[in-house]
């Protein structure tokens, strides 16, 4: 009998020990500076891109970006440059007006240099109206065209020096 309850209480110390790890807020991800420092590059990727903030955008971005897009066809693969291109481009720029919304799921450390986020985002922006768009993506509405957009998204992040850079999932 002494065995049994000396057991159950090392199966109730190890249960209470694992339930008992700090999560961030509203995540179910583990609270770690090494996590903050993923999330903190993936909120300010967030920030940037609602505010259509190119400049605080750009450095998030690693120099060896490179995109497959999803599919296993070269022609829609984008790297840093296809990146930069994209958002000096007259289509990004005649975006007035953004809003989005994020949802995490789950950040994924591969190694200490890599590191996966899985999301859900939905995308709403306003175009100018002069500008062609498939008429699957649009909602026409009085000054402009509204652009919806909503996936799942894995972005894979890469420390490269001190810094934490987006490598994939734009």
């Amino acid at each position: 009998m002494k065995r049994l309850t000396l057991l159950a209480m090392i199966v109730a110390t190890l249960l209470f020990a694992s339930c008992s790890k700090k999560m961030i807020a509203g995540t179910k991800i583990e609270d770690t500076p090494q996590n903050h420092e993923i999330l903190d590059v993936f909120y300010a990727y967030r920030q940037a891109m609602e505010k259509m903030d190119v400049e605080n955008l750009e450095p998030l971005i690693s120099k060896n970006y490179y995109d497959k897009n999803g599919t296993d066809v070269t022609t829609d693969d984008v790297d840093y440059e296809g990146i930069i291109k994209f958002l000096q481009s007259e289509e990004y720029q005649s975006l007035t007006k953004l809003h989005s919304t994020y949802v995490m799921k789950d950040l994924q450390i591969k190694s200490e240099t890599e590191a996966v986020i899985f999301y859900f985002y939905e995308l709403q922006a306003r175009r100018k109206s002069n500008l062609p768009i498939s008429e699957q993506e649009l909602a026409v509405s009085k000054g402009g065209r509204w652009l919806k957009v909503a996936d799942d998204m894995i972005m894979v992040l890469r420390k490269e020096g001190d810094k934490w850079l987006i490598v994939s999932g734009l």
